[in-house]
């Protein structure tokens, strides 16, 4: 058994070369990253007497995660319905992509299932020592680092909405994918973990057209997926049936409440559908809505407004909240309108047109969209 020391200290070896990589050189170099895995492997073969899992009879895991997979990629393709499709350029018979890079994803991510299971072996005999926890970290570490450079370079990180949006859209997700892994592989083997990886980051090698999701909604998804598999898992495998039966009412109850509140928000926080919800940013309404409160609105569809209506409009590419002052009428018996926050003095010095109308103001929300509001004005 390789003492949980020496594997920190390969750990962090793997974790310089991967560092190095990314940030020093910034050659998101696959071929050095394999080489980097496979000499790590190698040394935890050396060390690890490797055991293969051992098979289980039951399926049940099975089932619930491809299941779990397949339902998150069943809403993707159901929110392309309405926001569209685009052309996979990782489709492997296309020529988008060299064959020895899309060869090179593949033996990444069967490397990085085999280092988790032995690595993980090794650990599990360790859990009340420390070390075991710093092992683990510098692990997930090293995961999102392979991610990363299967990604390709998006960030720049010379700008702060950058690193934000990276830690958001990629470093979240990825973390909440590999604690799961982490979890499945040492329960029920390696194999279990390639099905999770070749249906949900390796799809679109084999799927020629892709949908266009939006980026919110396909955060959440891809945060919260990680989170259900597991919670499912527990309480259908990880229990006696007397435990089951005594926790079973309790959690259906308390993960359908989670479920609803999660699938409001995204539906109303994307801004794809007939109701939509902002943050407001800015005390020119304030004593109606305040700053950081949040306001729910409804698509403008062209209906005539009137005076007095709260509605939500882009001026200067920014998403504003006013009142309608008053309505200028336009050609084809259109209607154009003068805006006024309630704390201003005097009317915008601007007319909002049909074209610059996004909404109608239903709901106000107090308070909720102060963390947004801080984040946006640190940007």
């Amino acid at each position: 058994m390789l003492k949980i020391g020496i594997q920190i200290l390969f750990e962090v070896l793997l974790f310089i070369l991967l560092f190095f990589n990314v940030f020093v050189f910034r050659t998101f170099n696959l071929g050095w990253t394999i080489l980097g895995m496979v000499g790590f492997l190698i040394l935890l073969f050396f060390f690890i007497r490797f055991k293969k899992p051992i098979r289980k009879r039951d399926k049940t895991h099975y089932y619930i995660i491809i299941g779990g997979c397949l339902f998150t990629l069943g809403i993707f393709y159901f929110c392309g319905l309405f926001s569209g499709f685009s052309q996979s350029y990782n489709v492997f018979y296309k020529n988008y992509l060299t064959k020895s890079r899309i060869i090179s994803v593949f033996i990444i991510i069967i490397l990085t299932e085999l280092i988790r299971y032995l690595s993980l072996s090794n650990l599990k005999h360790n859990k009340k020592d420390s070390k075991y926890y710093i092992a683990r970290t510098i692990m997930i570490l090293n995961y999102l680092f392979i991610d990363y450079i299967i990604l390709g370079p998006n960030c720049n990180f010379k700008s702060k909405y950058e690193v934000v949006n990276l830690l958001l859209t990629f470093v979240i997700p990825t973390i909440t994918k590999h604690l799961l892994l982490d979890y499945t592989s040492p329960k029920y083997g390696y194999v279990t973990n390639y099905w999770y990886r070749l249906l949900m980051d390796l799809y679109t090698f084999f799927i020629p057209i892709i949908p266009n999701v939006n980026i919110f909604i396909e955060t959440v998804m891809l945060t919260v997926l990680p989170y259900f598999i597991y919670i499912t898992l527990e309480n259908v495998l990880g229990k006696t049936k007397k435990e089951i039966r005594i926790d079973k009412k309790k959690s259906i109850k308390i993960n359908i409440i989670a479920l609803i509140i999660l699938t409001i928000l995204v539906y109303l926080i994307s801004c794809q559908f007939t109701y939509s919800m902002i943050a407001v940013g800015s005390e020119s309404m304030q004593g109606t809505i305040d700053k950081g409160d949040a306001v729910i609105y409804k698509a403008y569809q062209g209906e005539k407004l009137d005076i007095g209506e709260i509605i939500v409009f882009q001026q200067n590419n920014k998403i504003m909240v006013h009142r309608i002052a008053s309505i200028i009428e336009v050609e084809n018996d259109e209607q154009a309108y003068i805006t006024k926050g309630d704390a201003n003095e005097s009317e915008d010095n601007w007319i909002v047109t049909k074209e610059n109308t996004i909404g109608v103001v239903k709901l106000r929300v107090l308070l909720i969209a102060w963390p947004s509001v801080i984040l946006n004005e640190w940007l």
